[in-house]
């Protein structure tokens, strides 16, 4: 996605520059999993059976760190090929 927007507002994702997508990822990526955290912290019964909160975490920070990693990887190149030219 070359010339996404990388300064301002934006609300769109889609819209954004892959260094704005991983910035949003990694921040996302934080509050997410303190809101998660406080959630278990007040629900302490659902820790009582851990495959249900052991599963999909390790399958959200899976997707988070692909995520994370394809982004970086992307703004690397946008990054490397701006400066060629």
């Amino acid at each position: 996605m070359r010339g996404g927007c990388d300064r301002g507002f934006c609300l769109t994702y889609y819209k954004l520059s892959y260094r704005r997508k991983l910035i949003r990822t990694i921040w996302t990526f934080v509050i997410g999993s303190l809101i998660v955290a406080a959630l278990l912290f007040m629900r302490p019964e659902v820790l009582q059976k851990p495959a249900f909160v052991i599963v999909p975490a390790a399958l959200l920070i899976l997707v988070f760190a692909a995520q994370a990693a394809y982004n970086y990887s992307k703004w690397q190149a946008e990054k490397r090929e701006t400066q060629q030219n």
